[in-house]
């Protein structure tokens, strides 16, 4: 593994291959990788780039735009481009199948949770990138956050797309020192960006505000106009997942979701926010706490609660455990299923 990466870096900041000259990613000067990680207002900020995408090139970005749409991701995901790699390891090939790249602005800037996944590095796929983009500086950027709240997010999100038993404590990756230390290791802290998923943290509060400061362009967020309509990967409530995991068919589950969207007022939840206690999510943030915060000496980062926003512990006032409204949620299925005839 230490020799992949070590191979990896002399790539990416060493001898690339100075004499490539052709390719899509041959002649940008910059390149910066958004790599989530999953859960962070990753799709928010894919879809607000992808929509100002004309901005972007404006001053200096490229954003590719996709040519057709993923599978279960948005226009703006650029992750699908990693994970096919994986069965067609031609970097050019693979780029122009799924997106616009190549307008060579001196910028390009690409987004994608893929690209933090361990198969993005044991796979080739940044090792071909590098090579294939042997004039620019390479620049990572992740995003944090905490613990027990991406833990809950991670399950609903989860039960999207498949049926669930009762969330458990375990089962999603909140080691960050684990999770990056592989990027630290291939391609420098020096080349890394790490900012906290902490709207307290962002600039007026703003995560789109606190991404253009992170790429290093703190003046486009002004620029930039977020549609303030599009709701992008919404949150659910607890009632909604409980739905959710409890359907096996992954059609009914995405016609559901739809329904949710479309009526977003029609089941407006129990009243908590979270289905693990408050002691069951302390365990987990402690559970982590040690080793996230030599992630965070590493990067100079301060205290890793004040960082992520761990300190504000009750933020589930009055919380109970969840117990089903048959009544409530039979009503609800009922209109759903009446919509569903009517349609």
């Amino acid at each position: 593994m230490r020799n992949l990466f070590g191979r990896v870096r002399s790539q990416a900041f060493g001898s690339r291959n100075p004499g490539r000259k052709t390719g899509v990613l041959s002649g940008y000067e910059k390149i910066t990788l958004h790599c989530g990680l999953h859960k962070t207002g990753t799709s928010y900020l894919q879809t607000v780039l992808h929509d100002n995408a004309a901005v972007l090139e404006e001053h200096g970005i490229e954003y590719p735009t996709a040519l057709r749409k993923t599978p279960g991701g948005n226009k703006g995901n650029h992750g699908i481009v990693a994970s096919k790699y994986l069965q067609n390891r031609d970097i050019d090939t693979v780029f122009r199948s799924f997106t616009s790249v190549g307008n060579h602005r001196p910028t390009l800037l690409l987004s994608g949770e893929g690209f933090s996944n361990k198969p993005t590095l044991n796979g080739g796929f940044l090792e071909a990138f590098l090579e294939a983009a042997s004039k620019a500086r390479v620049e990572f950027l992740f995003y944090l956050r905490r613990p027990d709240h991406l833990h809950e997010s991670a399950y609903a999100q989860t039960m999207k797309r498949r049926a669930g038993n009762v969330i458990s404590s375990g089962g999603y990756r909140v080691d960050f020192l684990e999770r990056l230390m592989p990027f630290v290791e291939a391609f420098g802290r020096e080349n890394i960006t790490i900012r906290p998923y902490n709207r307290k943290l962002w600039p007026d509060g703003e995560l789109g505000a606190d991404f253009c400061a992170a790429i290093g362009r703190p003046e486009l967020w002004p620029h930039i106009s977020p549609d303030q309509e599009k709701t992008v990967n919404a949150s659910l409530n607890r009632d909604q997942v409980f739905l959710l995991s409890r359907l096996t068919d992954p059609k009914a589950k995405k016609r559901l979701i739809g329904y949710f969207a479309e009526n977003p007022g029609g089941l407006p939840g129990d009243g908590g926010k979270f289905f693990l206690s408050p002691e069951e999510r302390r365990a987990i943030n402690a559970r982590h706490a040690e080793s996230n915060q030599r992630l965070a000496d590493l990067f100079d980062l301060g205290d890793i609660n004040e960082f992520l926003g761990i300190e504000e512990d009750e933020d589930d006032p009055g919380w109970r455990p969840y117990r089903p409204d048959w009544e409530r949620l039979f009503g609800y299925l009922a209109r759903f299923t009446d919509h569903e005839r009517r349609k």
